[in-house]
């Protein structure tokens, strides 16, 4: 199997999911549809030597290692004007509101909030963390994007989807009720950004792949090629 042809299975998959997220009036399958759509962007070969190990270490370097590349790829700065313009605003006070200053100032998406929870590093301060981690981002966020530096935008882009990836996490594992009951605002701002992240995502993807289709050194294989009966890489129709 070709690289042009996994890359274009990558694009592929990661916008049926898209499209299908964009248009759900419900929170529930909207965020649901957009992660799927998300993980179809960010998800690589299975046999990486780190699935190995421990497995949310293996998917912070999966995520830090696209961010780094999706950053480094947005010539327009797409992702950064989303950040600062749409997503988050800072008032004249200093004061930030939008979605991502609302997620990130809810402890429940907060994954070493429910490490305390569940018995995990009682020895460890989560408020700390919680406050120490924010303050990074969200001082990040009061400067004037222009100056933002490519670190500075990975850095806010990567605690975004840390807490999003708890809130995904909750959602798998069923810890929501459909439609209704707690947590309907924190997964109403999960959806929103989801809704604007990831066609921009993928829209730099798609710049990057549309210049070097054969390229395997940015984007590498994808976890589930197309195989035949018998496991081998095959070129196929676009499925």
């Amino acid at each position: 199997m070709s690289q042009t042809q996994q890359n274009k299975d990558r694009i592929r998959r990661a916008d049926s999911w898209r499209d299908k997220g964009l248009v759900q009036n419900q929170h529930d399958e909207k965020f649901i549809f957009l992660w799927i759509a998300f993980n179809a962007a960010y998800g690589r070969e299975l046999y990486d030597p780190d699935i190995y190990g421990s497995h949310a270490n293996s998917e912070k370097k999966k995520l830090e290692t696209f961010f780094q590349k999706i950053i480094a790829k947005d010539e327009n700065s797409a992702i950064r004007d989303i950040l600062w313009d749409r997503l988050s605003k800072c008032q004249a006070d200093g004061q930030l509101y939008g979605p991502i200053p609302r997620l990130l100032d809810n402890q429940y998406v907060f994954r070493p909030f429910w490490d305390l929870v569940h018995g995990k590093k009682r020895d460890c301060d989560w408020r700390e963390q919680f406050n120490d981690w924010n303050n990074t981002a969200l001082t990040i966020l009061r400067k004037s994007k222009v100056r933002a530096r490519e670190w500075e935008i990975r850095r806010v882009l990567w605690e975004v989807f840390a807490r999003l990836y708890t809130m995904r996490n909750q959602m798998f594992h069923g810890a929501f009720t459909y439609g209704k009951g707690k947590g309907r605002g924190q997964l109403e701002d999960g959806a929103e950004i989801m809704a604007v992240l990831v066609p921009a995502i993928l829209e730099v993807m798609r710049a990057d792949l549309d210049a070097h289709h054969w390229s395997s050194d940015t984007w590498e294989g994808v976890a589930f090629p197309w195989v035949d009966e018998d496991g081998r890489l095959i070129d196929a129709p676009d499925l």
